[in-house]
């Protein structure tokens, strides 16, 4: 299974990963939402992910408006090519996977540093955290089930 992820902001984490993990990574920053969706389907045509993950906005409300936006415009993209989209609570995620849902960027930084040395971004640790949150919350659903 192939997971896009994106964590949404003035700099966005981008994280792609496949059956051999993870395999692709970058920080980007987009000036409009038109350059967003381009770049957002050149991802989609680049990866062919099965599903893309980007947080859900919960805080302020001026954030809430702009994170709306860019949803709005990875929804459209991921709709046009029949991909599901999961939006993603960061307390749900820093709790399942850090241990703490109050964990903070740099928290979530010193948790993967130790399996990542080379990156350096705090939202791509956040893009990568969210694919980590989906894989233990299928993998926990599925134990339950048996």
């Amino acid at each position: 299974m192939i997971i896009l992820s994106l964590d949404l902001g003035k700099d966005c984490g981008i994280a792609v990963r496949t059956n051999q993990g993870i395999e692709f990574t970058e920080e980007y920053k987009f000036k409009n939402f038109s350059q967003l969706q381009t770049y957002v389907k050149h991802l989609i045509m680049l990866w062919k992910p099965d599903l893309v993950l980007c947080p859900y906005p919960t805080r302020f409300y001026n954030t809430i408006l702009k994170h709306g936006k860019m949803l709005g415009v990875i929804c459209a993209v991921c709709e046009l090519r029949d991909i599901p989209l999961i939006e993603v609570q960061d307390k749900s995620c820093k709790k399942l996977v850090i241990g703490k849902g109050n964990a903070k960027k740099k928290d979530i930084a010193e948790y993967y540093k130790e399996y990542y040395q080379d990156i350096d971004s705090e939202h791509i640790f956040d893009a990568i955290m969210f694919i980590d949150w989906y894989l233990k919350a299928v993998e926990t659903a599925a134990k339950r089930l048996t």
